[in-house]
């Protein structure tokens, strides 16, 4: 494509952005202001007009689906050539690269990706081995503990252990790590962790990828964590062209440990970076982008900006005071019958919400009107029980060592193996220095076995054919072998009961997984391409606008995608913004900024709703109206309710927060009025923007700003 054609049709500031050609640069993106076009278009123009060699070009994002959609639209500028650029996401371009260069960490090239299930159950091993109080330490707080740290690139052996809390949070840390190693394993955070430490001591192989990707692009830059944000600037340090793309404004994912200072501290991070900022919006109304902007503007801690479109003016923010929680979901579906008539699609109507659990009251009234839905998020497909039974030995296939698949497919179908038989077989595998399976084949050299030795060796035979099935077959047809010689599918078949036909629907589904695998590589991928890239697929990869049915799903699944019609739900003080929030300035903003994304995911029509009472997690509660609704200029909105207005402005309310500030390091211990007791263990900044970690007792790592969090030192 021709240079000139690829600037045609885009604003003067996606014109700058495209042209620049090298150093540093930070293009701030408003939401709907055209990322993904001025990403695919500064690609093909660095390519045609610049000269950069397609393989020299590394763009990462957050989604399968972005970085699908990036490619194709690349593919569509640039042609084939577009098969020799990296585009990826962050966790999948770690994996590949550790596939290649693991072993120089001690990685073998088979590994395991675990999921949060998996995590979970070694977490379980770990504590049980360590005799660790589950009711004190549980495995999701352990885990977060762990999460935290790998995010922040802190190793086992640097984990502080300044307080009791912390020196057991260290050994399980150490002992879990162990036990991942021994599985020839990795979780998520360790795919970048795990890169950023094979870059840091082995100088020649990161040297070796900095001469290979010598652009940079990374989208959604504002969602990155400190190690992420290390592994960009490790790969940029030589070159400097890097280009990252983001909104501080959108910026909700501080529970994953996401570090919104990396967008805002950018250009102190990289000098001379150019600076271009996406203020045009082409998704929504004006009327939406007001409201948006109004809401946006109470955050202290953002880069001004904003949003503005040519778009028409369009429908006023509608704003409903519901009942109840039912009276809400039934305001809903009327509202929808009446789009309908007027011609609406389901498809393009999505209702969001803050927690998962809001779901179920809207899914039974869209059930009593026969409304078509579909519900994003609750267990994931392969979080399933048949499809992780599957899942087991297919990895067992590619990968003898790992632990958690071989407990799951040993007694699947069930064969009577207990705990004492797989502790026995623990034992054996670590004396003779081997993987599950060659200890599994040796089965008569292991004592005690007894009775059953027979079924064990009967596994072992099965396990091992399926190694050398695997040459020269299809996914498809491994699964299909799979399902076949252990009676898998026959067993359910047999059992007849609904739950089994809703089993066996979900492995035909699997089938069809499989079948798109092996077309999309001409029957030529491998086991451990197949694996890696379902161990890496999340619940919202799954969205399409394909199925006429309207979409549910939380704000944050919604992210980076777009309706015509937006029902944000459940605005309410303590919902949304989270009770959690309440109490510390900084969570609030991001809550605030959770809401500027869920209203500019709308692009004709945005309804707003709240409830006077709601039932919820078992008990009713009377919450206030949400301060975000009350953050919209009343000419906007056509808003007639009775609640009372809230009282307290943010500043008012940090105002309140205003006393003596305690001083505190890593260790001390510490009073929330909410989460109770706990222990400090990290202390950033200085003064009122000083910011606390904690591990507290009943609810885990919190990180909280000092100034807000009215902590009490004990």
């Amino acid at each position: 494509m021709n240079s000139e054609l690829l600037l045609k049709n885009l604003n003067p500031e996606q014109q700058k952005a495209v042209q620049h050609h090298s150093g540093p640069l930070l293009i701030i993106a408003g939401a709907g202001s055209g990322k993904t076009r001025v990403i695919t278009h500064r690609i093909a123009y660095l390519i045609d007009h610049y000269r950069v060699k397609p393989m020299n070009i590394l763009a990462v994002t957050f989604t399968n689906k972005a970085a699908s959609q990036m490619q194709e639209r690349v593919a569509d500028l640039v042609g084939p050539v577009a098969d020799f650029i990296t585009i990826s996401t962050f966790h999948s371009f770690c994996a590949r690269l550790l596939r290649i260069e693991g072993e120089h960490i001690g990685l073998k090239r088979g590994f395991t990706i675990y999921d949060a299930t998996d995590s979970e159950n070694l977490a379980k091993k770990v504590l049980s081995e360590l005799n660790l109080d589950p009711k004190r330490f549980s495995e999701k707080m352990m885990l977060s503990a762990v999460s935290a740290s790998k995010n922040n690139l802190i190793l086992p052996e640097d984990y502080p252990e300044d307080s009791f809390s912390e020196e057991k949070i260290k050994q399980f840390y150490a002992s879990y790590q162990k036990k991942l190693k021994e599985s020839n394993a990795v979780d998520f955070d360790d795919l970048i962790m795990q890169t950023v430490v094979l870059f840091k001591r082995h100088p020649n192989i990161l040297e070796k990828y900095q001469k290979r990707f010598q652009y940079i692009l990374v989208d959604e830059y504002q969602d990155t964590n400190h190690t992420q944000y290390i592994l960009v600037a490790l790969l940029a340090a030589s070159h400097k062209n890097i280009c990252v793309v983001g909104d501080d404004d959108q910026s909700i994912y501080s529970w994953r440990n996401a570090d919104i200072r990396n967008i805002l501290e950018f250009e102190k991070d990289f000098p001379n970076t150019t600076t271009i900022k996406l203020e045009q919006n082409y998704r929504s109304t004006s009327s939406i982008l007001e409201a948006a902007n109004n809401i946006i503007a109470h955050n202290l801690n953002r880069k001004a900006k904003s949003l503005w479109t040519e778009n028409p003016k369009g429908e006023k923010i509608q704003v409903y005071q519901a009942d109840s929680e039912r009276d809400e979901a039934q305001f809903i579906t009327n509202e929808i019958n009446q789009l309908i008539k007027k011609g609406v699609r389901l498809k393009d109507i999505a209702v969001l919400y803050r927690m998962n659990s809001q779901s179920r009251v809207l899914e039974e009234v869209f059930l009593n009107n026969k409304l078509p839905h579909i519900i994003y998020g609750g267990i994931r497909f392969y979080d399933r029980a048949e499809i992780k039974d599957t899942l087991a030995y297919l990895r067992l296939i590619a990968n003898p060592y790992d632990t958690i698949s071989f407990n799951r497919a040993i007694n699947t179908p069930k064969r009577g193996i207990g705990p004492v038989t797989i502790a026995k077989i623990e034992d054996a595998k670590e004396n003779f220095g081997v993987n599950y399976l060659d200890t599994l084949l040796r089965a008569t050299s292991i004592p005690n076995l007894g009775s059953k030795l027979k079924v064990i060796s009967e596994f072992a035979r099965l396990w091992y054919y399926f190694t050398t099935y695997q040459e020269g077959h299809t996914i498809t047809e491994i699964v299909e072998s799979i399902w076949d010689k252990t009676e898998y599918m026959k067993i359910l078949e047999n059992e007849g009961t609904d739950e089994a036909l809703a089993r066996i629907d979900n492995l035909k589904e699997f089938l069809s997984v499989t079948k798109s695998y092996d077309e999309r590589t001409d029957n030529m991928g491998s086991l451990n391409g197949f694996l890696e890239e379902i161990s890496l697929i999340t619940d919202i990869d799954r969205y399409s606008d394909t199925s006429d049915a309207i979409s549910l799903m939380t704000v944050h699944s919604a992210k980076g995608l777009e309706f015509p019609v937006v029902f944000v739900t459940g605005l309410e003080e303590g919902l949304f913004p989270s009770s959690r929030a309440l109490y510390d300035e900084s969570q609030i903003e991001e809550e605030r900024r959770l809401c500027y994304v869920a209203i500019t995911r709308a692009m004709k029509l945005c309804y707003l709703s709240y409830a006077e009472t709601r039932f919820l997690w078992g008990q009713t509660s009377y919450n206030r109206i949400s301060r975000f609704i009350e953050e919209l200029p009343e000419e906007i909105n056509n808003l007639s309710r009775k609640a009372a207005r809230v009282t307290k402005s943010a500043n008012q309310v940090a105002t309140s927060f205003s006393s003596p500030l305690p001083e505190l390091r890593s260790g001390d211990k510490v009073l929330h009025g909410k989460f109770g007791k706990g222990i400090v263990i990290e202390v950033k900044g200085a003064g009122k923007s000083q910011e606390v970690t904690v591990v507290f007792d009943g609810c885990g790592l919190k990180k909280l700003m000092l100034e807000y969090a009215k902590l009490t030192k004990i």
